[in-house]
């Protein structure tokens, strides 16, 4: 009986940490999001451009998963109910991949997409939605 105690209070001690690191990543993150969403509204450089949406996509990604992790921590608690998530979009994911890996670079920041090798995306017009 003590050993299943210890694990449980174990357990909820690691969902606390996680909750508590989730939310403290939360609003910096949010922050970061923010600017670089503002700074691309207005940004004319093409180049910088591409490089502001990939720290929004990167971000945003990034976002979601911090708010997984409280939902977890919500769910367990019982604090949240889960609902359906919105229809997902073949074409955007595609979109979303391209753009990805066309501006990503390896970690002495050299592109991984070499000189004379041409990325392309195929996506059909028809591709189903996800729900």
């Amino acid at each position: 009986a003590r050993d299943q105690s210890d694990r449980i209070k174990a357990d909820r001690q690691q969902q606390d940490f996680l909750a508590h690191v989730a939310h403290e990543l939360r609003t910096p993150l949010n922050g970061m999001i923010g600017l670089a969403d503002g700074m691309a509204k207005s940004e004319q450089n093409k180049g910088r451009l591409k490089h502001l949406k990939m720290i929004l996509s990167c971000g945003r990604r990034l976002s979601g998963l911090v708010e997984m992790i409280m939902d977890v921590s919500a769910l367990r608690d019982g604090k949240l109910q889960l609902n359906k998530i919105p229809d997902c979009q073949c074409n955007e994911i595609c979109e979303e991949v391209y753009e990805l890996m066309s501006t990503a670079v390896d970690k002495n920041n050299k592109p991984l997409v070499k000189k004379g090798v041409e990325l392309l995306i195929e996506c059909e017009a028809g591709l189903p939605v996800i729900d």
